[in-house]
């Protein structure tokens, strides 16, 4: 895949959730980098918290244009393979295998701050606990979605703790199909 002038590829195991139409996984990747500022311009010096990180399809990418990447992920095995694409990849990652829920609470009470936080949550959304990504205060969420019912829960709850949706993109990963990611930018407004 190609980020800009930087090119990479991604290993996975069949025990790790990836998107199955890889061309247009490619433009999902360069929309969220681009949506992160990572194509304008390089992310040095930025902190990306990657929640359900997976193997790093996001993750990787963005350390690559200069991003300080956190991915946190529930599954064992894709964190195994997130930190073998980060190290063939050459970029410095922080991957933990944690419950994201837990892991928000505890980077919340660790007083964690953080530039932007993408999230790519199975069917079932974030939840209630989305609200937590308020107190990480970051400029930017990205919010990569494949339900568009919890999609709008999520944000509706996220509305009154000061991020407003700027942007929003589908991308049809199932053509012929009725479903659709939906990929949301939020700013602090």
């Amino acid at each position: 895949m190609h980020v800009g002038e930087k090119s990479c590829s991604l290993s996975w195991s069949g025990g790790c959730f990836s998107q199955v139409n890889p061309g247009q996984n490619e433009q999902l990747i360069r929309l969220v980098c681009d949506l992160a500022g990572a194509l304008s311009r390089d992310l040095s010096g930025k902190t990306v918290l990657d929640l359900y990180c997976g193997m790093g399809n996001f993750s990787i990418p963005l350390g690559l244009c200069g991003g300080t990447v956190t991915g946190i992920e529930g599954n064992r095995e894709s964190i195994r393979w997130a930190e073998k694409n980060a190290q063939q990849t050459g970029i410095l990652a922080r991957f933990l295998v944690a419950d994201v829920r837990a892991a928000l609470k505890q980077l919340v009470n660790q007083g964690e701050k953080v530039d932007c936080i993408l999230l790519d949550p199975p069917r079932s959304g974030v939840g209630k606990d989305i609200i937590l990504l308020s107190r990480l205060e970051p400029e930017k969420i990205i919010y990569v979605s494949c339900d568009p019912a919890t999609l709008a829960r999520d944000l509706n709850l996220l509305r009154p703790h000061g991020y407003v949706v700027t942007q929003v993109v589908p991308v049809d990963m199932f053509p012929q199909t009725s479903h659709v990611e939906s990929v949301v930018l939020l700013e602090r407004g």
